[in-house]
């Protein structure tokens, strides 16, 4: 899982990363721009004043819930987390730099957007809405300052960041609590309480300001600000509104409504608003048959080389490395719920072949794909699978897996090394971590050198 390598870094944040420039400051914290002194990637950090969060260390706040979501979720539109320190006077989360721009800069510049350019960034992002709602988390913050758009070639690429507000939720009871930006905050977040359909409310304020340039709920003060949210006030008519197409007009009037007549985020996403205005995938056919032949070739790995897999795939591959297979997962994702089904997986599959022998392959890939056993392809699972393995097992990322594991610097990994790694330091049957190291001990010392490692994790399949 992803989740098993973000944790706690008992080293001092400065002897492990060098301070960049400030990239900006939020209600909870200042993120800046930091490099990683042995592997010199560049990667991004949330600064948060301990004494400010309260509690003990993390635990017991808001921050230890943003770092729990950020733990559990694995979705190609949402910024990578890698690991956090806790010092006596700081608590640095460390995150994916993104490349790019917050939207809201776009906006401030009056760059102007077309209808299409607005349609691709507000899908991406309701991707992610989408994907939280049905892992029972509503981000609560969602605008133009936390979406990083980079603007590839003519690729418009989307990353969520800050979950600082984020929360998860109980579809029996109501939510509490009022948090993030008034001008884009539903009006039951106003009230006695809410569900996920908040995020959908500030998706539609997004949509809006892409649209036309101006907030949908504006006044002098909050309080009238509050007054035309909670009414539902807002102009789709005249200037800029003449050339809008009736569609995202439509959309906009199922999204500035009361929650229970609301569409979800899932719904909004078959909203014939996006079907017209976004067009078909791009993506060269030569990548998508590289990734299913990759993804078709794949087969399980040792408990050991599926860690190095795993570690290598969440934790040094760049949003570069990554760029097509985003677009190749967006392609076989085509209900859009940030996970690939067997269903979604035959019907690609079954461009290439017969729906029979489409339908044997995926059930193949899948008993040797999805090692959670979730029943479907995560994204992680995606990437060790369909990357290219020379790519993914270069000499530069495995000598950042095996100093990972190689705790104490001797040039070989004990077994007490693997299962810290592993286990967390759990305690557990010690035959399974001597298991684990005899796969790949070959000349018997009790010892994995650089050389074992290598041909643990290069070995075929």
């Amino acid at each position: 899982m992803p989740s098993t390598f973000v944790r706690a870094n008992e080293h001092p944040f400065i002897h492990v990363y060098k301070f960049g420039a400030s990239l900006g400051a939020g209600h909870t914290g200042e993120v800046c721009r930091c490099v990683h002194r042995d592997s010199k990637e560049e990667r991004a950090v949330k600064v948060f004043r301990r004494m400010a969060l309260g509690g003990n260390g993390t635990r017991g706040t808001r921050k230890a819930q943003e770092i729990e979501i950020l733990r559990t979720v694995d979705h190609p539109n949402i910024v990578r987390v890698y690991e956090y320190f806790e010092e006596p006077k700081w608590i640095y989360l460390v995150m994916e730099y993104c490349k790019g721009q917050p939207l809201q800069q776009k906006i401030d510049a009056r760059q102007q957007f077309s209808e299409q350019s607005v349609a691709l960034i507000l899908r991406q992002v309701l991707l992610v809405a989408t994907y939280l709602h049905d892992k029972g988390i509503i981000h609560r913050d969602l605008k133009p300052e936390n979406v990083i758009l980079d603007e590839i070639e003519e690729s418009l690429q989307v990353k969520i960041v800050d979950f600082g507000a984020a929360t998860f939720f109980d579809v029996r009871r109501p939510t509490h609590g009022s948090h993030g930006t008034l001008y884009y905050t539903a009006p039951e977040v106003l009230g006695e309480g809410y569900d996920e359909k908040c995020d959908v409310w500030s998706c539609g304020v997004m949509m809006y300001v892409l649209l036309c340039g101006k907030l949908p709920f504006e006044g002098t003060t909050d309080e009238l600000v509050i007054e035309k949210i909670r009414a539902h006030t807002y102009s789709v008519t005249g200037g800029v509104w003449n050339s809008i197409s009736p569609e995202a007009v439509e959309l906009l009037k199922a999204i500035f409504t009361n929650a229970s007549a609301r569409i979800s985020a899932k719904e909004t996403l078959q909203h014939p608003w996006f079907a017209k205005h976004c067009p078909n995938s791009q993506l060269p056919k030569q990548v998508l048959a590289d990734s299913l032949q990759n993804i078709r070739a794949f087969r399980s790995a040792t408990t050991l080389k599926d860690a190095v897999l795993t570690f290598i795939t969440t934790q040094t591959l760049s949003s570069k490395d990554t760029r097509d297979m985003r677009e190749v997962f967006a392609r076989i994702d085509t209900n859009g719920d940030g996970k690939i089904s067997k269903e979604e997986l035959v019907t690609v599959y079954s461009e290439l072949m017969s729906d029979t022998e489409a339908k044997e392959i995926v059930d193949l890939i899948m008993r040797e794909v999805d090692t959670d056993g979730s029943g479907f392809m995560d994204y992680t699972e995606f990437l060790k699978a369909g990357m290219d393995q020379k790519q993914l097992l270069s000499m530069k990322n495995l000598e950042r897996a095996f100093s990972l594991f190689d705790k104490d610097g001797s040039g070989t990994i004990s077994i007490a090394e693997i299962r810290k790694v592993l286990a967390s330091g759990s305690e557990e049957d010690e035959s399974i971590w001597a298991s684990i190291l005899s796969e790949a001990d070959e000349n018997g010392d009790g010892e994995i050198d650089v050389k074992e490692f290598e041909a643990l994790v290069r070995a075929k399949f």
